[in-house]
């Protein structure tokens, strides 16, 4: 009889420690396939991975036969050797996409929202659950899905993510993080309920078969965690260091300030949106691939060079607080321990 295989996908949450948990943990085990991180050309093998989790035909496809055979392909080229455990790591699987089919990328993060989605809320089951689901039953029997997720206090998750995507947004800020907090706290925006989505991802999966750490607890803490509950044979050094930091200070993150390249950037998206004529816009990229690159990288450099602060108020501190206290409440409940507001 075969012995039934671990997959085990790390899906983030981002701003969680993933940088570091695929630098310096997930690379000491043998069965690590690869992971995402944005330092590194991303493998071959984690594009077909995020193919599948955002097929151009959208969720539907998960459904379809072609998509299960795409993953038993991606699975025996991930896998072929017989190893007992592999392991992939990709934030943007946790993502939560508004628009139906290939939505543009800014859609699938908060925070990014384009003017045409200012008013569109993510509401009902996360994708990532729905897709994990049809996963499950695509790699089975020979494989058993196994998910690690980690959660993050709210306000430094806002603050933390925000400064990440600001090299994405028009004029990033501290007028415009506080618009939008105030737009995300007064909308029915599901994406920060921790309750709501550690639940639908244990319908999703088997029993056991999802870990959930907490940042706060320290990277060290979480890398013991995670090799303990993927092997408890396995004895990783979890000396984890601090990767893609943001924070300029005490509470508050850096940001760059907006660029010529920027703004012409933006302009581009606003004429030409991504999902029209997409064929036609990848061309035109691999033609332009290199000099765009080295345009981007410049003025990325310059507006780093050039960075402001943004910080979260003790009121606004105190409005995400409020509005999650009841979804951290049940959070603990799930996880059968204390959170970061119990601690203090």
């Amino acid at each position: 009889m075969t012995t039934r295989r671990d997959l085990i996908l790390h899906i983030g949450l981002p701003k969680t420690g993933t940088t570091a948990l695929q630098r310096d943990l997930f690379p000491q085990h043998p069965g690590f396939i690869g992971g995402t991180d944005g330092q590194v050309a991303v493998p071959p093998i984690m594009k077909e991975l995020l193919e599948l989790r955002f097929p151009p035909e959208g969720p539907s496809a998960w459904k379809s036969e072609r998509w299960t055979d795409g993953v038993r392909d991606w699975v025996g080229h991930a896998a072929p050797h017989g190893e007992a455990v592999a392991i992939a790591s990709a934030e943007m699987l946790s993502a939560w996409e508004i628009l139906r089919g290939r939505p543009p990328r800014d859609s699938r993060l908060p925070l990014l929202d384009p003017p045409s989605l200012s008013n569109a809320v993510r509401i009902g089951p996360p994708p990532v659950a729905n897709f994990l689901a049809a996963l499950k039953g695509a790699v089975a029997p020979e494989f058993r899905l196994r998910v690690i997720l980690t959660l993050r206090e709210q306000a430094e998750f806002i603050g933390s993510l925000y400064a990440q995507l600001s090299l994405e947004m028009r004029n990033p800020g501290q007028q415009d993080l506080e618009e939008k907090v105030d737009r995300l706290l007064a909308s029915a925006d599901m994406y920060f309920d921790w309750a709501h989505l550690v639940s639908s991802l244990r319908a999703a999966l088997d029993e056991g078969d999802l870990l959930v750490c907490v940042f706060e607890d320290g990277m060290p803490q979480i890398g013991r965690e995670i090799a303990h509950w993927i092997d408890p044979s396995w004895s990783p050094r979890v000396s984890i260091g601090r990767h893609n930091v943001r924070t300029a200070g005490p509470g508050s993150w850096a940001v760059p300030r907006s660029s010529r390249w920027r703004r012409m950037t933006f302009l581009v998206k606003r004429i030409w949106p991504e999902d029209r004529l997409p064929s036609a816009r990848r061309l035109i990229g691999r033609l332009l691939g290199g000099p765009q690159r080295r345009a981007r990288l410049v003025a990325e450099r310059r507006e780093r060079e050039q960075q402001s602060g943004i910080v979260l108020s003790p009121e606004l501190r105190r409005r995400i607080a409020a509005t999650f206290a009841a979804s951290n409440a049940t959070t603990a409940v799930l996880l059968g321990r204390e959170l970061w507001e119990q601690r203090r």
